[in-house]
């Protein structure tokens, strides 16, 4: 029995992409190196901020950086008032604008469709699910707080800060909820529309 034969059940079988899906996926790459050239002018200004008030970042701005776990990165900060002051800057932020002892949003019909305020089991149920969504959104395993708290620090070292949302590993923790995650805005390639707003990440 020829050996090729006797072993290629063994072989992983490898589907041809279409010609569309190698259009997108060269498409996605292009854009991706495009993006990594635009942005390299505020990764070399952020490498700076990083070095004086954020050293945990340092070396994160560029694809492809790799950091040597428990490397240092605080030999270039002169003093660290500059970090102690991105901490309260964070700090103010975080009790003035998403307080854990109160509630900080509330849920409302979209205004085109205010009347519905007037509707009792509406307003009822729009309370119960702004209270399910703090308690959900404020759960240990939600990670909430301190990733809110990531992206305040991002927000006043480099202007910029992104919270990822997602549904909670229900094979993990056996329950079901969300989970955040603070994404290091070395690790996020953005595009504004015409409207100066962002409507797409990479």
């Amino acid at each position: 029995m020829p050996l090729d034969f006797k072993y290629s059940h063994l072989q992983p079988h490898v589907e041809r992409q279409s010609d569309y899906a190698q259009e997108v996926v060269a498409t996605c790459l292009r854009e991706f190196s495009e993006r990594q050239t635009y942005r390299s002018l505020f990764a070399a200004q952020w490498e700076e901020i990083a070095e004086l008030i954020a050293p945990e970042y340092r070396n994160t701005f560029y694809f492809g950086s790799y950091n040597t776990p428990g490397q240092k990165k605080t030999y270039r900060q002169i003093d660290s008032s500059g970090q102690i002051a991105l901490e309260r800057h964070s700090a103010i932020l975080d009790s003035l604008l998403t307080p854990r002892n109160m509630f900080w949003e509330q849920l409302l019909p979209a205004e085109r469709h205010s009347d519905l305020m007037k509707n009792r089991e509406v307003r009822l149920w729009l309370e119960s699910t702004t209270s399910r969504l703090f308690s959900e959104r404020y759960a240990a395993t939600a990670n909430f707080a301190a990733q809110n708290l990531a992206v305040w620090r991002m927000l006043g070292a480099f202007g910029t800060g992104a919270l990822f949302i997602d549904e909670l590993d229900e094979r993990r923790t056996g329950r079901r909820g969300l989970r955040y995650k603070a994404v290091p805005i070395g690790e996020l390639f953005m595009k504004a529309n015409h409207q100066g707003a962002v409507d797409d990440v990479i």
